[in-house]
């Protein structure tokens, strides 16, 4: 039954996604939340008439890790997650694109209970008030919202965006995403966490301990000051492959850190308009899914979202 229900997704563009195989660093506030929902799901939380959220919407620059903590939360509740592309439910007529979104409801409520993720709904979203689609994004998003609204059936919505702006105000208002977090470009303590995550996959001295000094991991968190999660993980493999390479495999060293971060460009710096924008609109209207940084390697410095 349960791989009946696998194929029935992949005909519309979905799939279940796999456990994270590396731990989600940083973002301390929001992982708080997240073992909270998965709490909600214990048979001791119905008694007391509480329930998982409506929806929560995570917004922030590409790659700050928005869709490794809609897995970690799937994990922490011991459920599928479901990822969901909200474009390839758009079919060829408007009927064909409500009969995509209604088997796709049924479907998560059949496996419930079960994570439901749109990545990138903005993308989905672009030009909603344009009607060049004949109000078929609009329709879509006002059956999607009474769902989330009436479902009674544990299946929690996470949604990812990077431009708040381009979602209707419908989907953002009160009563709609319970939770609302801005996941920000990772400060040094964060990048640190990160990190270290990345680096134990290569190298067992990070699994119980830490070999760099302060020192070293200060050279190291000033030269990918405004890298993105993904972009310090990338750094990490392509250091692995160096260090392979070199002659010292499993050992991957400082030099071979900054090494590979002069072969990264990072998106914050060569968009950084772009990236600004979408930091600023994203700080003013969300709640912070980290906390201040209080670590050792905190710099103080002029916020540069303005």
């Amino acid at each position: 039954m349960r791989d009946y229900k696998i194929a029935k997704f992949q005909r519309l563009n979905i799939q279940f996604v796999a456990k994270p195989d590396v731990e989600l660093g940083g973002l301390d506030l929001l992982q708080e939340d997240l073992a909270k929902f998965a709490r909600l799901l214990e048979p001791e939380a119905q008694k007391y008439n509480l329930s998982i959220p409506k929806g929560v919407l995570m917004v922030g620059p590409p790659g700050t890790g928005k869709s490794y903590a809609a897995r970690r939360c799937a994990q922490l509740m011991g459920v599928p997650l479901i990822l969901a592309d909200w474009g390839a439910l758009i079919g060829i007529t408007p009927a064909e694109s409500e009969a995509n979104l209604r088997r796709l409801l049924r479907l998560a409520e059949s496996c419930a209970p079960v994570v439901l993720y749109f990545d990138d709904m903005d993308k989905g979203l672009a030009g909603f008030d344009s009607n060049v689609d004949g109000g078929v994004a609009r329709r879509l998003t006002g059956k999607l919202l009474t769902w989330m609204n009436d479902r009674t059936v544990p299946v929690l919505v996470l949604a990812s965006v990077n431009r708040l702006q381009y979602l209707p105000p419908e989907l953002t208002r009160a009563g709609r995403f319970d939770y609302l977090y801005f996941v920000d470009l990772p400060n040094a303590g964060e990048r640190k966490d990160v990190f270290v995550k990345h680096l134990a996959k290569y190298d067992s001295r990070f699994v119980a301990g830490d070999p760099y000094s302060f020192e070293q991991w200060m050279s190291v968190l000033k030269r990918t000051h405004k890298c993105s999660n993904s972009e310090v993980a990338t750094i990490v493999s392509k250091a692995a492959t160096k260090a392979y390479c070199d002659g010292h495999p499993g050992r991957i060293d400082v030099v071979d850190l900054l090494s590979e971060r002069s072969t990264i460009n990072p998106l914050a710096l060569r968009d950084a308009e772009r990236i600004a924008a979408m930091r600023r609109h994203a700080q003013r209207v969300s709640l912070p899914a980290s906390s201040p940084d209080q670590s050792i390697y905190a710099q103080p410095q002029v916020d540069d979202i303005y």
